[in-house]
């Protein structure tokens, strides 16, 4: 996952016996990654895309570096 993770478990008035999971997580304003291949343009494109579709994030708010 993402962040930090919080399970929250509350017993419903129905019932004791059932309970509600709730996950929170953090507000992400941007990430940078830093990979093999950070200087390739189709390498960056394919990274981008993923993390767009995974954390549904801007493109402009996704930088990503070639590790040295």
């Amino acid at each position: 996952g993402v962040g930090r993770v919080n399970v929250v478990l509350k017993a419903s008035k129905e019932s004791k016996s059932t309970f509600q999971i709730k996950n929170e997580y953090p507000d992400i304003d941007g990430i940078i990654i830093i990979a093999e291949g950070g200087d390739d343009a189709r390498v960056k494109s394919k990274i981008i895309e993923g993390i767009e579709a995974l954390l549904n994030l801007p493109s402009h708010k996704i930088c990503i570096l070639k590790m040295e």
